[in-house]
């Protein structure tokens, strides 16, 4: 009997917790579809184009470049002297310039489109950047712990690196940003039995700094500075290629991606909060609809150089250098580095 009525109880307990479950809907996808504009105009037609979509809520493992796409009537760069420089569908995603317009440093710029239901919106007016040369470049060696794994063991010691700067010098007329990008190639050296063995290959390092590399001209206005664009290991007996781009910006290009690279450092975790929105320069004409993104401005410079990793340890042989060992391969190194390029690159040839 006592065990009936245990049992009684227990059937009684699990009912009640049932009978408190509310089934609830969640419509995610469809809800809250706020406008983005990602519109970037330069003096490269490569890298000028415009992405009018919906930003949907945040959802776990959802893929990216789902977004849905806006349709529009009309879609304009205008300057102010009112010539209109109109964007054509490129594909599914981009809109490029119909034709080719040369950029002039101090004109301005705004954008304009209108969507197939007719809502209008436009940009404010963007004045265009001063384009900056770099002038040189300098590498400056230190050394920091770093962990060693060898099967079951792990230990630190000390290990070398080397700064990449890159001097520029700030036009001085008025406030701009800089947003600098710079990827690599590695050489890496390899060893074999074989006499014919392909043992060099080459890296391709997509980038060099740590997060976003972007900067205001607030505390160099005028003077000569060097930027870091990167650092890259001196553990390696091979050289190393670096790739830079400088990339000018208006002072509202510069303060809303600093924006966002903060809210990437910010974040990280996969437990983290989905990264809040960012609302930039364009607005509605005819409504109050909140529109994230912006319409930047920008002019672009590229350089590169080959650093010899022998070079930069002779004139910091203070430092405590260490050496990766050279790996055994059969006859290529591409059966290690997988990712290897194909040929090697021009700057790497005698």
């Amino acid at each position: 009997m006592k065990r009936l009525n245990q049992l009684s109880i227990l059937c009684l307990f699990a009912w009640s917790m049932l009978s408190c479950v509310d089934e609830i809907n969640l419509n995610l996808p469809n809800s809250n579809e706020i406008l983005v504009v990602d519109a970037w105009v330069g003096n490269l037609t490569s890298d000028t184009y415009i992405r009018v979509y919906r930003a949907r809520p945040f959802v776990s493992f959802s893929p990216s470049g789902s977004e849905p796409q806006v349709k529009l009537q009309e879609l304009v760069v205008e300057r102010k002297d009112g010539t209109l420089f109109p964007f054509q569908l490129l594909n599914e995603t981009i809109y490029s310039p119909v034709r080719r317009f040369n950029l002039m440093e101090g004109e301005e710029y705004r954008l304009r489109f209108t969507t197939l239901e007719g809502k209008k919106f436009e940009s404010s007016w963007e004045k265009v950047p001063p384009k900056v040369e770099p002038l040189d470049w300098n590498t400056k060696a230190f050394e920091r712990q770093i962990l060693v794994r060898t099967g079951t063991t792990s230990f630190f010691q000390p290990g070398t690196f080397a700064d990449i700067n890159l001097k520029i010098k700030d036009p001085g007329k008025g406030p701009i940003g800089y947003l600098i990008k710079t990827s690599g190639i590695s050489e890496q050296f390899t060893t074999s039995e074989r006499d014919n063995c392909e043992c060099v290959c080459y890296l391709p390092d997509p980038n060099i700094f740590p997060g976003m590399n972007i900067r205001s001209n607030e505390a160099f206005e005028g003077k000569e500075i060097d930027l870091k664009v990167g650092e890259i290991p001196l553990s390696s007996l091979g050289r190393y290629l670096a790739m830079t781009e400088v990339i000018t910006l208006t002072e509202f290009g510069q303060q809303y991606l600093s924006q966002v690279d903060l809210q990437q450092r910010n974040t990280g975790s996969i437990f983290d909060p989905a990264p809040f929105r960012i609302k930039g320069n364009i607005q509605s004409v005819d409504s109050e609809e909140t529109v994230l993104g912006g319409f930047f401005l920008f002019q672009k410079t590229a350089t590169e150089k080959l650093f010899f990793r022998t070079q930069i340890r002779n004139e910091s042989r203070e430092l405590n250098h260490y050496f990766e060992p050279l790996v055994m391969v059969g006859g290529t190194c591409r059966t290690y580095y997988t990712d290897a390029l194909p040929t090697i690159p021009n700057s790497f040839r005698p």
